[in-house]
């Protein structure tokens, strides 16, 4: 997020990201807000190996990437960060902030988080 033109970007101990892109206003305007964790592996075999399977036990054609988290937000959360870029290099943030959000502690119950900054 820092290389692609965020002006702040923040982790905090748990993982959790925090990205803005300021305008003139100090508070935020539009958030996009996403979570990169997943739920835990129980029983699944195998569950960080990520390896190429047959989709069909899936109900899916062709071959899948197989493992926990594989699918899920990455690909909207990626979209989000590239959309943040896209309205600033567009000029598109003159008098607003953009808050862009990773939760990475949602799906056990232990912690949920607001959009802060970490």
């Amino acid at each position: 997020m820092r290389e692609i033109g965020f002006d702040e970007v923040a982790i905090d101990p748990i993982y959790n990201v925090t990205g803005h892109v300021y305008g003139d206003d100090p508070e935020p305007e539009l958030i996009f807000n996403g979570h990169i964790d997943h739920v835990p592996p129980g029983e699944m075999p195998e569950p960080y190996s990520g390896k190429i399977a047959d989709g069909s036990k899936y109900g899916v054609k062709g071959q899948v990437i197989e493992g926990r988290g594989a699918c899920d937000m990455k690909g909207a959360v990626a979209s989000m960060i590239y959309a943040a870029k896209a309205l600033k290099e567009s000029g598109a943030i003159t008098q607003e902030d953009l808050c862009d959000d990773r939760c990475c502690a949602r799906r056990d119950g232990q912690r949920r988080r607001d959009s802060q900054t970490a």
